[in-house]
């Protein structure tokens, strides 16, 4: 039986890759393949796995991931047959400029450190591409309304979804009202809802619900959970959006979650 989602394995397994541990990356990658993961691109590009690329296990699970990717393609053409082919390909495009440059982040900043002109050009790099990325996405929400599954595949609706998230407070609210009917009619998953919303409030000044946002001290480079309405009770919010625990969630970023280290992040 597998346990876990594939994407949270396939997270563990960049920790692991990046602290150095082959064996423990590729235990999860194997995981994360049985399990159906399918994103080829963001796999194959993700700098964080350089230095898995001269093992034989890699090149298998590149493989998997690619036989999956097709798998879904096909499953997703035969279960939507008015799927709009040309929209797809856009899409693809803006989901590629939106990850490449951000799965590169964790390389730039091992190399040359957080607050480097490295940082900063990759920064300015990620921000011009998002500026492109909501135009076209602009385009094609006034053009179909957000496009569900039906008729750009889970990828598809997925990326619409990443442009908003990745954009400005003005932007995010424009098209909120696309969100909600999104929500209301399946098109949006919760736990992405989840993660628009608490972006939003802490960019408005209020309090997250969700404890999906964290803030990454500077200086130190350690990251806290940013400010966030009734922590003791986040946990059952975030199952009635089908999010994990707070404890699993934020180990991801090196945090052990309790109310007193939530209070002594807040502090510092």
């Amino acid at each position: 039986k597998m346990l876990g989602r594939t994407d949270h394995r396939v997270e563990t397994a960049r920790s692991w890759a990046l602290a150095g541990n082959k064996d423990s990356a590729f235990y999860q990658l194997d995981r994360s393949v049985k399990g159906n993961y399918a994103e080829y691109f963001r796999l194959s590009t993700d700098t964080a796995f350089c230095n898995l690329h001269d093992d034989d296990r890699w090149v298998k699970i590149i493989k998997m991931v690619k036989l999956n990717e097709y798998r879904n393609d096909s499953l997703a053409n035969a279960q939507y047959p008015n799927i709009n082919h040309r929209l797809v390909t856009i899409l693809d495009t803006i989901f590629n400029n939106d990850q490449q440059l951000r799965l590169e982040e964790p390389f730039i900043e091992k190399q040359y450190g957080w607050n480097t002109p490295q940082r900063k050009e990759l920064t300015r790099k990620i921000n011009k591409l998002d500026s492109i990325n909501q135009l076209k996405v602009s385009s094609i929400l006034q053009q179909y309304g957000w496009p569900g599954k039906e008729l750009v595949g889970e990828k598809g609706n997925l990326t619409i979804f990443l442009v908003i998230q990745h954009s400005s407070i003005e932007f995010q609210k424009r098209y909120l009202p696309e969100a909600n009917k999104a929500l209301a009619s399946g098109k949006l998953r919760p736990s992405s809802y989840a993660l628009l919303t608490d972006r939003m409030a802490l960019a408005e000044g209020r309090l997250q619900t969700y404890g999906t946002q964290l803030f990454r001290n500077p200086v130190t480079g350690k990251y806290f959970v940013q400010p966030l309405v009734d922590p003791a009770n986040v946990d059952q919010r975030r199952s009635k959006v089908s999010l994990g625990p707070m404890k699993d969630y934020v180990s991801q970023w090196g945090i052990n979650w309790s109310i007193e280290e939530y209070e002594k992040g807040l502090e510092k």
